[in-house]
Parts: structure tokens; C-alpha cells; sequence
């Protein structure tokens, strides 16, 4: 190094020569002196890259794996070690990819190889490769080829492991797949609003059951809300105001009028979070079609209402007790035959075994015997009216079981039969009466004979 005369110290390199004189003395020398400080600089500058390249790849997270053309591996960092579970002292100079993915296993990761040699260009790459122990580790590789001269000489990949990342993935592919078809067979669907940005989202039930086109109209609260049924719109709209307003959870079912003229009957639920100031951030809900449970509904309550015109309008006492004895209807003509009203039935079922007459009280026993080994009975007995007048009742009951053989208790008929039971005591006097009378003409014939 020399100092030059404005102070500045430069690197130099100094080339010297001397002539000689025929005697061996030196005459004269020459000396060459080149100012090296800046290749000097470059040098240290380049030293430093590397140095400092070279722990970036000791040091990095991810795997970084340097190949030549035939695919031999040349560089391997300890973190592609880690992952793989080889040492780079073990397979340097030996083939990658027939090492960590065997072609005939990985034909995609060769053809990515060959690919990247041939276009001379960055890409990225998913593959899953065979770690030492014979585990699949998922990897996703940024390749780059390595030019030198204008010529590819190899390939340097970074590699990240997204093993756990690819599980997470498949979970949850998996779980949006349940879900996607749970809500398919329960007909729910779910949407999201954010309040801020006005976006929602529908999962796909919600556009099956609006009959919506996902990629046509795609998510429209608009078009939502033209299919609301137009007597029930004001409704909805007041509901769901409410719910903000308050702050409670959104519930209502309502009709949608679709454009063919179909009605829809459907459930919708929602809840809405609130910041600290009460402005509401996101909506999160939900809406099932229920067109089929409330159509079911309405035909089991139009049966309801045609049994119990039938049932209610008949003359007889008609009732149906549960297997636990209850009542489950009970007519009103129980009033008339009884005295008693449907209410005092309901409320105290062992009425209808103290209103039988006690003289008849062993045949109403015996017949409650009798019918747990058969389907039907019948049965004529006595019973005490409220006001205590005596009436005759003639009993029928037969067994209620469901189309799957299930007991749901017995369905009584009660016919009075008391004006029928008199006609038949007045016949029997006027039989008997008769037959005496005929006894004392015959009688009373022979007398006068004799």
C-alpha cells in the first residue's frame, strides 16, 4: 500500500527489473507500480457475497438443493437435510431424483427437470418426495436454472414443506365437503354479510335453494329479496330491522314466490356481532327450505281437522287412550252420555273406570284383561252419570298400531244403549205378561169346562 499526496491509501502491485552490467553490477533498475485498490475492493466485495450467500444457505428455513444436468446433486443445505433426512456427504454426486423421487413413483417431478433444462426458466413446482425413513414429504420448489457462460450447467431449487400445510388443506377440503353436503340433505344453506364492505357470501345450498345462477346473477341480495313472497316482505324486512336494532338473534320463516309460480316455505336465523360502539360489523345466518315439512304440516293438520269434524259430530262417545292410559281425544258427545265434560277425562283418565256401575265393575276388569291378549273386545256395562243416573253402555275398543308395528293404545267406541236396554225390559214384561196372561185364559177355560 502507498499513501498518495493527498493522503488517500491505495492497494498497489509493484513489478520490478534491474539491468546488469557485464561485470554483475546493477546499472539500472524499472519498476511498475498498478493501482489495484478498486479490483482489490471487488474482491473483498465478492469475498463477502459469498461468504455471506453461503450462510444464507447454512441458515436458511427452507431447502435449497443445487443439481448439475444429469440431475446429480452438487449443494444441499441444512435444512433440505433436515427435511429429507439424508447428509449432503452421503448422496453428493448421486442422482436427486432417483434418490428422493423415484421416477417410476414421480414421473411428474423428471418431466419438471427435463422441462426447466430445455425453457431456461424460473418455475414454480408442487411434488411430494421420500425422506430417508420412507416418509412422503410434500414440497412446493422455486427452480432456476444455473447459466454460466450463456450455458445451463444445473438447476438451483428452493423448497419449501408444506406437508402440514397440504393436511390442513385436505381437512378442510374434506369438512367443506361434509358441509357442502350436509346442507344439501338438511336443505340449509349459509350466507355471510359484512357490514362494512356490503360483501356477501352464499354457500352453494343457498343458491340451490333460491334457484339462482351462481355464475350468471351470482351473489345479489336484490335478487334475494324479489323473491321474497310479497305479503310476507314487509315482515322480513321488519324482523331483520328489529334484530340490529335490539340486537338479537334474526328468526323467521316465511314464503318466497319463485319465478315459475312456485311457493318456497323457508327458515331463516342469523346473529350479527357488534363493535364497541354498536355499529355492526358482520352477519353470519342461515336459511333451510321447509317447503316439505310445512306442506306435511298442513295436510297432517287438514286430517286433524277432518278426524275431528268426523270425531267431534258423532253421536257415540268416542275417545283414544295412549299406552300410558292417557287421553289423547276424547269426542264431546262425552258430555251428553256422561255428564262429565272432556276436561275432567283429560285431566283424570281413571274416571272412566270409576263412573262404571260397581254391580258391572268386574265385567269392565275383565274385559281390560281380555284385551291385552286381543286386538278387539267388546263389552256391555252399567254406568253413573254425574248427576247419578244409571245409563247402559255398550263398549267397543280395538288396538292402535302405527305402519311399523307400534303400540300407540286403543280407540273406544261408547254407544248408550239405555232406550235400547228399556225397549227390551218393556218387551220382556210384555212377554211375560202375556205368557201369564195366556196361562190364566187357559186356566180359567178349563174351570168353566168342568
Amino acid at each position: 500500500q502507498v499513501m498518495t499526496k493527498d493522503g488517500r491509501i491505495l492497494d498497489v502491485l509493484l513489478s520490478a527489473t534491474c539491468e546488469h552490467a557485464a561485470t554483475g553490477e546493477i546499472t539500472r533498475s524499472l519498476a511498475i507500480m498498478q493501482d489495484v485498490t478498486e479490483s482489490n475492493r471487488l474482491k473483498r466485495e465478492m469475498t463477502a457475497a459469498k461468504n455471506y450467500s453461503e450462510s444464507l444457505i447454512r441458515n436458511a428455513n427452507v431447502m435449497i438443493v443445487e443439481l448439475d444436468l444429469a440431475g446429480n446433486l452438487k449443494q444441499l443445505n441444512p435444512a433440505a437435510e433436515k427435511i429429507t433426512g439424508y447428509r449432503q456427504e452421503d448422496i453428493k454426486g448421486r442422482n436427486w431424483f432417483e434418490t428422493i423421487a423415484p421416477r417410476a413413483r414421480y414421473p411428474a417431478a423428471w418431466a419438471e427437470f427435463e422441462r426447466l433444462l430445455a425453457v431456461k426458466a424460473s418455475a414454480e413446482f408442487e411434488n411430494p418426495i421420500l425422506t430417508h425413513d420412507g416418509h412422503e414429504r410434500h414440497i412446493s420448489w422455486r427452480n432456476s436454472p444455473l447459466v454460466e457462460d450463456g450455458k445451463v450447467i444445473g438447476t438451483l431449487s428452493l423448497g419449501i414443506d408444506i406437508t402440514e400445510q397440504k393436511a390442513i388443506e385436505h381437512r378442510l377440503a374434506l369438512n367443506e365437503a361434509s358441509l357442502r353436503e350436509a346442507q344439501s340433505v338438511a336443505h340449509i344453506g349459509s350466507w355471510v354479510l359484512d357490514h362494512a364492505s356490503g360483501e356477501i357470501i352464499w354457500s352453494d345450498e343457498v343458491f340451490a335453494i333460491l334457484d339462482i345462477d351462481r355464475d350468471r346473477v351470482g351473489v345479489s341480495k336484490e335478487a334475494f329479496l324479489r323473491l321474497i313472497h310479497p305479503e310476507d316482505l314487509a315482515d322480513v324486512k321488519r324482523a331483520y330491522k328489529r334484530s340490529i336494532d335490539n340486537r338479537r338473534p334474526y328468526d323467521i320463516k316465511h314464503r318466497l314466490l319463485m319465478p315459475d309460480g312456485a311457493i318456497k316455505y323457508v327458515h331463516q336465523r342469523s346473529a350479527t356481532s357488534f363493535d364497541e360502539h354498536g355499529t355492526p360489523q358482520r352477519t353470519l345466518g342461515t336459511i333451510q327450505d321447509i317447503t316439505s315439512n310445512v306442506l306435511q304440516e298442513m295436510s297432517i293438520a287438514e286430517s286433524e281437522e277432518r278426524f275431528r269434524t268426523i270425531a267431534d259430530y258423532t253421536y257415540d262417545w268416542e275417545y283414544w287412550q295412549g299406552a300410558q292410559h292417557e287421553i289423547l281425544y276424547i269426542s264431546p258427545s262425552c258430555k251428553r252420555v256422561t255428564g262429565y265434560t272432556q276436561g275432567a277425562f283429560i285431566s283424570d283418565p281413571g274416571l272412566l273406570e270409576r263412573i262404571v256401575h260397581p254391580d258391572d265393575r268386574y265385567l269392565y276388569e275383565a274385559h281390560l284383561v281380555d284385551i291385552q291378549k286381543h286386538p278387539e273386545g267388546h263389552v256391555t256395562f252399567r254406568i253413573v252419570r254425574e248427576d247419578g243416573e244409571v245409563r247402559w253402555i255398550a263398549h267397543g275398543c280395538r288396538a292402535v298400531v302405527t305402519s311399523h308395528g307400534e303400540q300407540r293404545g286403543r280407540r273406544v267406541s261408547n254407544r248408550d244403549i239405555t232406550d235400547l236396554k228399556r225397549a227390551e225390559q218393556e218387551q220382556q214384561w210384555l212377554t211375560r205378561s202375556l205368557r201369564l196372561l195366556g196361562d190364566w185364559e187357559v186356566e180359567d177355560s178349563d174351570a168353566v169346562d168342568s
